[in-house]
């Protein structure tokens, strides 16, 4: 497949930002990894199922993108999904965990 030579907007793009570009799913990737390895260490049973699970949707993802160096345009439908599954939990983990953590130094700044 070849892409087209004007460049189209990635899907789920919102002002400008998409959870399926290069850095965010490196970013994407590793923080699925992380959480991977974090669940097989304190989560028990269940936790070591959905840390292989999650640690294998990690390397997935690096591996169909190579390392974020893709055109979204030129992955194959079934790629596509699992790229876009991956990059878009990845992304949410990592917004929530920054996020969460802004929030709680912010409110112990407020009663500290």
């Amino acid at each position: 497949m070849s892409t087209q030579d004007t460049p189209q907007q990635l899907p789920l793009t919102f002002r400008g930002i998409s959870p399926l570009d290069g850095i965010r799913v490196r970013w994407a990737g590793s923080a699925l990894v992380i959480l991977g390895f974090g669940l097989c260490f304190f989560g028990g049973i269940a936790g070591v199922i959905f840390g292989v699970l999650s640690i294998a949707l990690g390397i997935a993802v690096w591996a169909l993108t190579h390392f974020g160096h893709y055109n979204w345009y030129d992955l194959p439908p079934v790629s596509r999904r699992v790229v876009g599954v991956g990059a878009v939990t990845g992304y949410v983990i990592v917004a929530v965990y920054l996020y969460g953590m802004i929030l709680i130094t912010k409110i112990i700044r407020r009663f500290a």
